[in-house]
């Protein structure tokens, strides 16, 4: 279980999941629904702000000192989106590195420009680790920081050419 913690220090979300194979894989709170939360983040920073898909992710970048939300999703709601659209750095969209992850990639870079954001950037993991939480636990912080450095401007070719190269390997 997760707790959502808000700067003063009160639950205002959870989230479950499940370690195994049972169903259901996730449990959330029953008075939100996920699209309409962002894990708890530094909102006065003017760092990058790295958005993830998974709480689990979000929380290893948390824990390699970097300023990360998560959407709780490879997709990003409109009421995700307009409350990143307050953040005054620029938006890392840092989905998983899947075809799920690179669809919800396009569709961040579609909700951000209807909040009329340019300041966009897109970082996934290298090589075989499909997010942030498994590069973490298989390769370490130096690793996870290294890839995340890494960042690429979100625009249509840069989503072509990451498209291109998950659809080579």
């Amino acid at each position: 279980i997760i707790p959502f913690i808000n700067s003063k220090g009160k639950m205002f979300y959870f989230q479950a999941r499940t370690l195994s194979d049972a169903q259901p894989k996730y449990l959330n709170c029953k008075n939100l629904k996920s699209s309409q939360v962002l894990y708890p983040f530094d909102y006065g920073s003017h760092e990058p702000l790295y958005v993830t898909e998974g709480v689990f992710d979000c929380m290893s970048l948390q824990a390699c000192g970097l300023n990360a939300t998560t959407t709780l999703s490879c997709f990003t709601s409109k009421e995700q989106m307009l409350q990143l659209s307050q953040y005054q750095g620029p938006l890392v969209c840092a989905f998983d590195n899947d075809i799920a992850g690179l669809h919800g990639t396009r569709k961040f870079m579609e909700k951000a420009h209807w909040i009329n954001r340019d300041d966009l950037f897109m970082v996934s993991p290298s090589g075989v680790c499909k997010d942030w939480n498994q590069m973490l636990v298989q390769r370490g912080p130096d690793a996870l920081l290294r890839d995340v450095k890494e960042l690429n401007k979100l625009d249509h070719l840069n989503l072509e050419m990451a498209e291109l190269a998950y659809n080579k390997g």
